[in-house]
């Protein structure tokens, strides 16, 4: 499996990146997590045809993680796809999700009726296993991250959430873990009780699980800042890394 990064930034959007989101890929099968910016655009640049796209995960229902799914949908009904795609999330974010899209009465569209799959019980597409576990982001926002199996490999994606113990057991030993980091660890109470972690806290769980390389995204503005947050959880955990 590889990962392959559309948009790194927080809830700021910079000139270098959109929001946070991603693909999973097998030689077989492609996941996308979360969907924001311009979301075909942004398949399209890493040569990934929307139309083979074999599932959407959603983490949670915040703007800055779901806003793009109606584009989605719209430019594969214009596309003229007809594979089935499944859309996984927790009840309360596909409800949301389902709500937006009924926006722009995409609920309307036979075609689209006809392939969409919601759920919130799927655990395998394709090649790929999925585990969904639960992350504490806002009191009233369902946040989920996901671990990603094949084989031996393993994938895991923390989305907005602070790091707390005892960390999800599913997530040990894999070989890249990913997580949200909003700042440095000098503001951890600040991003604690904001829902968010510190960069440094990202590194703690990532040695406690094992895992090999720990990539930082969800990242506030500013090359000089993040630069500090990537030194800072290098100072222990040396396998940490930025898109």
């Amino acid at each position: 499996m590889q990962t392959i990064v559309l948009g790194y930034s927080g809830g700021i959007q910079t000139a270098e990146s959109s929001n946070t989101s991603l693909v999973v890929t097998s030689d077989s099968t492609s996941l996308l997590v979360d969907c924001s910016g311009s979301p075909c655009q942004a398949l399209l640049s890493h040569s990934i045809d929307p139309d083979h796209v074999d599932g959407v995960l959603l983490t949670h229902a915040h703007v800055d993680h779901l806003y793009g799914l109606p584009s989605l949908l719209h430019n594969l009904w214009l596309r003229g796809r007809r594979k089935k795609l499944p859309i996984l999330g927790s009840a309360a974010t596909l409800e949301t999700a389902k709500a937006l899209c009924g926006v722009f009465r995409l609920d309307k569209k036979q075609a689209l009726r006809d392939i969409l799959v919601w759920s919130d019980s799927i655990r395998r597409i394709g090649d790929i296993e999925i585990e969904a576990f639960s992350v504490f982001h806002r009191p009233l926002v369902p946040t989920q991250g996901y671990v990603f199996t094949q084989g031996a490999e393993k994938i895991s994606f923390f989305p907005d959430s602070a790091a707390q113990e005892p960390y999800p057991e599913c997530a040990r030993g894999s070989s890249l873990l990913i997580h949200e980091a909003g700042g440095l660890d000098v503001s951890r109470e600040l991003l604690n009780g904001e829902g968010h972690s510190s960069a440094l806290d990202a590194a703690r769980l990532a040695a406690a699980l094992e895992a090999k390389e720990l990539l930082l995204v969800h990242l506030p503005p500013g090359r000089g800042l993040q630069a500090e947050m990537l030194a800072e959880a290098r100072s222990i955990f040396p396998a940490s890394r930025l898109p």
